[in-house]
C-alpha cells in the first residue's frame, strides 16, 4: 500500500523527499518480516495437528490390515499375531490422545485468544466499510487494504479448522476400519480386544481452542456466520 498510495502506514521521519521511496520499501519489508514471523508461528501448530491426523492415518491403516495372516504359521500362532498388533495399535490410539492433550495444553489458551481477535478484526472491518462507505468515499487503497485484511485473517483461522477437521474425520474412522478388517476370522479373545479398540474410539480426538469450541468445519461456519453477520448487519446502520 505505501507504493499504491504514497503514504507510509507507520510515520517515520526522513530527511527529504529523495529518500521517500526508500522507507516505503523498508516499510513494506518490516511489514512482509512480521507476516512471515506470523505465518510461521501458524503453520507450526497446524502441521502438528496436520501430523497428528497422519497418525491417526497410519493407526486407521494398521487396523483394516490387522488381520493379514501368513499361510507359513499355524492358526494360535497367527493368532497371537493379531492380538499383538491389536495391543500395538491400542498404544498408538493412547499415544495419539495424549499429544493432542500436550499440545492443548500448550497452544489452546492462546489459538483461543486468536480467534476471538480475528473475530473481532472481521466483523470491525467489515462494519467499518459497510458505515464509513456510505459516509466518505474510501480511497481504492484504503478499501484494497481492509477487503485484504479480513480476507487474510479468514484464511488463516480456516487452517486451523481445517487441519482440526481431518483429525475428527480419522478419529471417526477408527470402527471403521476395525469393522473393515476379517475380525469375524478371529477367535472370542481377539474379537474382544477389537471391542475394546472399538470402543475407545467412541470418545471423539479433537482439538479444542481454550476447552471453549473445537477445531471443525462446524464451527468454522459458525464463526463465518458471527462474522459475516455482523457485516450484513452494518447495511442498516
Amino acid at each position: 500500500m505505501p507504493l499504491i498510495d504514497g503514504k507510509l502506514r507507520v510515520p517515520i521521519w526522513y530527511p527529504g523527499e529523495s529518500f521517500k521511496l526508500c522507507f516505503r520499501i523498508y516499510e513494506i519489508v518490516c511489514i512482509w518480516m512480521t507476516i512471515a514471523t506470523i505465518l510461521s508461528t501458524d503453520l507450526l501448530i497446524a502441521g502438528l495437528i496436520h501430523m497428528m491426523s497422519a497418525q491417526m492415518q497410519i493407526l486407521n491403516y494398521n487396523l483394516r490390515n490387522i488381520t493379514e495372516r501368513n499361510s507359513d504359521h499355524d492358526l494360535v500362532v497367527q493368532e497371537k499375531k493379531v492380538q499383538d498388533n491389536l495391543r500395538r495399535c491400542i498404544r498408538h490410539h493412547i499415544a495419539i490422545s495424549r499429544l493432542i492433550s500436550k499440545l492443548e495444553e500448550i497452544f489452546s489458551f492462546g489459538l483461543f485468544l486468536q480467534i476471538l481477535g480475528s473475530i473481532a478484526a472481521i466483523c470491525s472491518g467489515g462494519v467499518y466499510i459497510v458505515t464509513v462507505h456510505k459516509i466518505v468515499s474510501l480511497s481504492p487503497s484504503s478499501f484494497l487494504s481492509l477487503v485484504t485484511s479480513i480476507t487474510v485473517i479468514s484464511l488463516q483461522i480456516a487452517m486451523y479448522f481445517w487441519a482440526g477437521q481431518g483429525l475428527i474425520t480419522e478419529s471417526d474412522q477408527i470402527r471403521d476400519s476395525c469393522y473393515m478388517s476379517e475380525w469375524y476370522t478371529c477367535n472370542v479373545s481377539t474379537k474382544k480386544i477389537f471391542f475394546i479398540v472399538m470402543e475407545r474410539s467412541k470418545k471423539e480426538i479433537s482439538f479444542k481452542a481454550g476447552n471453549f469450541f473445537v477445531f471443525s468445519y462446524a464451527t468454522f461456519v459458525m464463526v463465518i456466520f458471527i462474522c459475516y453477520g455482523k457485516i450484513e448487519e452494518g447495511d442498516f446502520f
